[in-house]
């Protein structure tokens, strides 16, 4: 009895611990719900919330329609609604219409209750083994870990949210069915684990890890009863698992370790996106202790008793074991993979206090060992771990950049395309309901590179076919032209020089927004890519706010001042005379100066308010030439692109003026 109030108390504490992480600040959202709501409901915190979310409405409102091409996504490809409809985006809109809550109140709770969710079967796994502490310590550490918490964090709306919690308990079921020695409950206990892996694929949709975690199964049942392995049983296991699930998954799984372990570095036609993506950009080894364990000490030790776990009890945790190795990938690929090592590092500590504990004889006193360990590893973890606590999740869309998407209902016509980057491309479709070239789910597609390409054009002209070139042709007339044998350079010179420039029947409207002077960085490198030497440059952009001296000069942020007379901008260190000068002065025109410089150029634009205040952005001329600086920060006239929407820096909108039909 003693025992079991020990795993009861436990899971409590992990549960409990996990919760607290989740919403310790939650007071801040409703106390400032200017800065965390928008139209009186909390906003999502991941680009991918948006996904989950805008199919989620779509069934609501009755426009799913799943096998049909979605008219929003992807355009002029267009990809299909899924089918079955997203298990997030289902459970999501169900709650929705059950509660009579928002789909933004439902998430706000939902996906941190699910995330804590994993610790019940993790422990209880563990403890079937005979290892409590070992359990605890792993769930702990996983429920906290920062990667985690911030990847499960309040409205987050994503389906990390149960990504540990279906396969420690396909697991757990597997493992108390290896267990079983009653033929009934070992058919019980496998079904379980079938019903959960086919959950498990309809909430992910990553068949490669169903198959992993039943090929694992085959092999531990194989050592366990080696040629006596009833075919009966055989049978029922790969029905429950579904068969289709398995097939597919071998396909699945390789594509994973293509796309994770061997992609990042293959060489493509058009650049690799995953380049540009920071959750799956390699991490050094002092951010991935970071985010997964809290502390040095914690990570090494934990590591290296996990390995042992592994090796001395390889037979029982041979379930885990792929689970495992998919945490170790963050070491190769992205950061994204912390979140599945981080309970295992939490295990090894645990084990390694464990083996020590194992040693007493009195089961009454390796009891209370274990409940004092189990209070000082897990003081030790959460002060380790203090950081997850004083995380607080921000909307990844601020509000006042949702209500400029939201405001294109307003300003496009309903079967207006949106040109733009792709994160927004999901909050797109969700609030301004308006089409999208890519989003979070179809970036890697080669029209990635001609919209980053877009942004770097020095001739408007040839941004202007870029638009309407991607639009004639999508994906698929740009994948037909590269089987056909057309090198992807001269498909984007003969795109660029107008030879597919023609109405596609919509209205395509270009959208910069605020967070894309960031992001330059990164759509510049695509932007610039050079197919010989196979890399991009980094453009530069950097944001200052000055104000206006007596003697006519800026001074800004940084002890960097400009003077606009001489051209001159000067920082504490040097002196550096400037190649070109504009100016937007508070009624909206432009003064251009020219200087003898050859390093730098400076956009300083009149506050509108305030006329004595300036936002300063400092470039290279390369980035100065840029459709990007002359339409989004100068919003210069030009004959391609009609100005409709001017919030800058929030949002600028142009329509893109379609090309006379050709005669014939």
């Amino acid at each position: 009895m003693g025992k079991r109030l020990l795993i009861i108390a436990l899971i409590v504490v992990s549960l409990a611990a996990g919760l607290t992480v989740r919403f310790n600040k939650a007071h801040v959202w409703f106390e400032h719900k200017n800065a965390f709501f928008f139209m009186n409901k909390p906003l999502f915190t991941s680009y991918d919330a948006y996904y989950f979310a805008y199919y989620a409405k779509a069934y609501n409102e009755g426009k799913y329609k799943a096998g049909e091409p979605d008219p929003l996504s992807f355009v002029p490809d267009h990809k299909k609604f899924p089918f079955p409809i997203p298990l997030e985006s289902f459970l999501g809109a169900e709650l929705s219409k059950l509660t009579g809550a928002s789909l933004e109140e439902v998430a706000f709770y939902l996906t941190p209750i699910l995330a804590v969710l994993f610790v019940i079967p993790f422990i209880l796994f563990f403890n079937r083994i005979g290892l409590p502490l070992t359990g605890f310590s792993g769930a702990l550490l996983g429920v906290v870990a920062l990667l985690y918490v911030v990847r499960t964090s309040m409205c987050r709306f994503d389906t990390d949210s149960l990504n540990l919690f279906f396969p420690f308990s396909i697991a757990l079921f597997l493992l108390l069915s290896l267990k079983e020695e009653n033929s009934q409950k070992r058919y019980l206990f496998t079904g379980i684990a079938g019903v959960l892996a086919n959950l498990y694929y309809w909430w992910y949709l990553h068949s490669g890890l169903v198959l992993v975690l039943f090929a694992a199964y085959l092999a531990a049942l194989f050592l366990k009863e080696r040629r006596s392995v009833d075919k009966k049983y055989l049978l029922f296991t790969f029905l429950a698992f579904n068969p289709l699930i398995l097939f597919d998954g071998v396909k699945n799984f390789l594509y994973s370790v293509n796309a994770y372990v061997f992609k990042y570095h293959e060489k493509t036609e058009f650049p690799n996106i995953l380049k540009t993506i920071s959750e799956t950009r390699h991490l050094i080894l002092i951010n991935v202790i970071k985010i997964s364990a809290g502390s040095f000490f914690i990570f090494s030790l934990g590591l290296a008793g996990a390995v042992l776990l592994f090796l001395k009890r390889w037979r029982e945790t041979l379930l885990l074991l792929p689970f495992f190795l998919i945490g170790l990938l963050v070491f190769i690929s992205g950061n994204r993979f912390a979140m599945y090592l981080s309970p295992f590092i939490g295990t090894g500590v645990g084990y390694l206090i464990e083996l020590g504990i194992k040693r007493v004889q009195e089961e009454k006193k390796r009891l209370t060992l274990t409940a004092v360990a189990a209070a000082i590893l897990g003081a030790a973890i959460l002060y380790s771990n203090a950081p997850s606590f004083n995380y607080l999740p921000r909307p990844k869309i601020p509000p006042a950049l949702a209500r400029e998407l939201y405001s294109l209902k307003k300003t496009t016509p309903p079967d207006g395309w949106i040109w733009t980057w792709w994160d927004f491309g999901n909050a797109i479709k969700y609030y301004g309901e308006r089409a999208t070239y890519h989003d979070g789910q179809s970036q890697f597609s080669p029209k990635t590179y001609f919209i980053a390409n877009s942004f770097v054009q020095k001739d408007l002209k040839r941004a202007w076919n870029e638009i309407w070139g991607v639009s004639n042709l999508g994906k698929k007339g740009i994948e037909r032209l590269l089987k056909e044998g057309v090198p992807a350079e001269k498909i984007k010179e003969e795109i660029t020089e107008g030879k597919f420039t023609k109405p596609v029947g919509h209205p395509i409207y270009w959208l910069f927004t605020e967070d894309l002077i960031g992001k330059f960085y990164w759509i510049s490198y695509l932007g610039t890519w050079d197919f010989k030497k196979e890399k991009g440059k980094n453009l530069l952009i950097k944001l200052n706010y000055c104000v206006q001296t007596p003697q006519g000069k800026l001074a800004c942020r940084g002890g960097l001042t400009v003077d606009p007379i001489n051209g001159v901008i000067k920082t504490p260190e040097r002196a550096v005379l400037l190649k070109k000068l504009t100016i937007r002065d508070g009624n909206g025109k432009l003064l251009d100066f020219s200087y003898g410089g050859k390093l730098f150029c400076v956009d300083l634009i009149q506050d509108l308010i305030n006329p004595k205040f300036y936002v300063l952005f400092l470039m290279t001329y390369e980035t100065y030439e840029t459709a990007f600086n002359q339409l989004f920060i100068l919003r210069r006239p030009n004959p391609y692109f009609e100005l409709v929407h001017d919030r800058f820096p929030l949002s600028v909108l142009y329509r893109v003026k379609t090309p006379k039909k050709s005669k014939g």
